[in-house]
């Protein structure tokens, strides 16, 4: 008959895998919008992700977009933290880069 001491977990291997649970909580994630062309809706998806992702109270900060984005996309921008670029010209040509 097994003694109540023989069915408690052992102390550090649940301090161990509180630790583990705890790093796995703290760790990025990464995700990957994949479009075999152009205007199948990538942008407007991953905006829209980062819109819900804002709502639920997680940090969200667009640091890079193209300049012709459709009304769709700029309605959700407007929810987001959207890093400021600035006007740069090289080899003559323009671009806009963040403002760090």
């Amino acid at each position: 008959m097994p003694t109540a001491d023989s069915c408690r977990p052992n102390p550090e291997e649940l301090l161990r895998k509180v630790q583990a649970d705890e790093r796995r909580e703290r760790r990025g994630r990464l995700k990957i919008f994949l479009g075999y062309v152009s205007r199948v809706g990538k942008s407007y998806r991953m905006f829209d992700e980062g819109r819900r992702r804002k709502e639920r109270g997680q940090d969200v900060v667009v640091g890079a977009l193209q300049s012709d984005v459709t009304p769709d996309i700029q309605e959700i921008l407007k929810r987001l933290d959207v890093i400021p670029t600035i006007p740069m010209k090289h080899a003559g040509r323009d671009y806009e880069v963040m403002d760090m």
